[in-house]
């Protein structure tokens, strides 16, 4: 399997030109309509893994089990984070 260089249509409304420009060197974005609002590459995208990854380190949350990685997708969504 091939990795896109370029964005898809939903990559371009996104991010700016289709590519997350954080890192030295841009990544297409290659999200899908069916992405989420703040997609965390769970598609597959390299940009929005990216993202999500620098929320988690600036953050300081390193989801280690399927809760911990729930509740980090909460807060990097602004949806309100479970009680536990």
């Amino acid at each position: 399997m091939t990795e896109s260089t370029l964005p898809t249509e939903e990559g371009l409304k996104r991010y700016t030109g289709g590519y997350m420009t954080e890192l030295r060197e841009p990544i297409a974005c290659t999200c899908k309509p069916t992405c989420q609002r703040l997609c965390a590459g769970e598609c597959g995208c390299e940009a929005c893994s990216v993202m999500f990854s620098i929320f988690c380190d600036e953050s300081g949350c390193f989801p280690n089990t399927p809760a911990e990685l729930e509740s980090s997708l909460r807060r990097y969504r602004g949806d309100p984070v479970e009680k536990t």
